[in-house]
């Protein structure tokens, strides 16, 4: 027996689980209620100005009574519930079947019995998730992972030739992560929401500890560059980046090699962060569709609202960071007219949801630029056909 992750619920986890745990991609696997679990959330939430006020013991029992009783509607109900959705679901097959048969017929017959031959089944291989919904392109945007791990190979092949240990990948590594946490800090207390003390105590000792090593790998910042960080402020402490600095004083302070390497890193992190970006209105689209098809009531719809308006702000928290990320190349060397990395318009952070067939006017409708990202440049015509191809062919095999 295999376990698998509800479709609403994996929508929020990260990109291995999507692949490894989602129904969608299990064999045998149709239409679900997506996250049954949290249907009752509206039920017990009236039930909290009474249990507030009871023991341990007393509230335990009223929240199982709770508990039980909704699973007793569920029983009484479930015949009637299946047979409606059954019936709904023979509907949508048609239709996806249709379109999956018109879809299959614009590919040559070889190129259909090639994929017919691939494996359809999902596992991870020494930390690395192999899917074959997922296409497999040679040319794949950067990421800060794949940066700093050269960065570290860098060091490494240094260190055996004889030069010394910088540790500076390392180390601005961990001033990238250190920026986002600050980034997310912020964009909670505009949105006049409290952060909890125990984070913002982490955040400045983890600061603390940073610009000790900040100032040992950096003797020129020793003075009037640095100053104390404020425990109560954690998330406005200045990092003291070489992206922070103009070009002629990073060459001043000797910081010319650490630039170049926070460049590396810097442009790694801003095509995380348009994925995380166009993630994140996948799942926003996702969920909207399933609150308009499935959520029924007052309560259930208000719970709902909540949690669209949470994914709303991981849209902004992503397109915020994405902007960090752009500025800080941008002071590190990056044209302002670069054709791959452009300026974010935060007003137009939609696109087509893909987590349904598309619609008669979806043709219609222009994504932003940053859903074209991954596009490599100056293409063979040949490549041209060999990119389109394994796209074409993922999504094959996702319908």
């Amino acid at each position: 027996m295999r376990g698998a992750v509800p479709k609403v619920h994996v929508k929020n986890h990260i990109k291995a689980c999507q692949h490894l745990w989602a129904f969608n991609f299990l064999r045998y696997s149709g239409e679900t209620y997506g996250e049954m679990i949290e249907t009752a959330w509206a039920e017990n939430n009236q039930a909290t100005s009474s249990t507030k006020e009871m023991n341990d013991g007393h509230r335990h029992d009223t929240l199982d009574n709770l508990t039980n009783y909704w699973n007793w509607c569920k029983l009484l109900r479930i015949t009637e519930q299946l047979k409606a959705q059954y019936s709904q679901n023979l509907k949508h097959l048609k239709a996806q079947e249709s379109q999956f048969v018109e879809q299959s017929a614009r590919y040559p017959e070889e190129l259909l019995a090639k994929w017919k031959k691939m494996s359809d089944v999902v596992y991870e291989e020494k930390g690395k998730v192999i899917s074959p919904f997922e296409a497999k392109l040679k040319d794949a945007p950067p990421t800060q992972r794949k940066a700093y791990e050269k960065l570290l190979d860098d060091e490494k092949i240094n260190w055996l030739s004889g030069k010394d240990l910088t540790g500076n990948a390392q180390f601005l590594n961990q001033g990238l992560e250190l920026e986002e946490r600050q980034v997310r800090v912020c964009m909670i207390l505009s949105e006049k929401k409290k952060v909890s003390a125990a984070d913002q105590r982490k955040l400045y000792t983890d600061l603390v500890e940073w610009q000790a090593t900040h100032l040992r790998l950096c003797l020129s910042l020793h003075g009037e560059n640095t100053q104390l960080i404020d425990p109560a402020l954690p998330e406005s402490a200045p990092l003291n980046l070489p992206s922070l600095f103009p070009q002629h004083t990073r060459a001043w302070l000797n910081l010319g090699t650490m630039a170049a390497e926070e460049y590396s890193l810097r442009k790694g992190q801003a095509h995380d962060t348009l994925e995380s970006l166009q993630l994140a209105i996948q799942t926003y689209n996702f969920n909207v569709d399933f609150k308009k098809s499935n959520i029924r009531g007052q309560g259930a719809n208000t719970q709902a609202q909540d949690y669209l308006k949470m994914l709303e702000a991981d849209k902004k928290n992503a397109a915020v960071e994405y902007t960090c990320a752009r500025e800080a190349l941008l002071n590190l060397g990056l044209p302002a007219n670069d054709k791959i990395l452009r300026e974010l318009n935060h007003t137009k952070l939609h696109g087509k949801n893909m987590a349904k067939p598309p619609k008669l006017s979806d043709s219609k409708k222009e994504d932003p630029w940053f859903w074209n990202v991954g596009h490599p440049k100056a293409m063979s015509e040949k490549e041209e056909r060999e990119w389109q191809t394994e796209l074409n062919r993922a999504k094959w095999f996702r319908d």
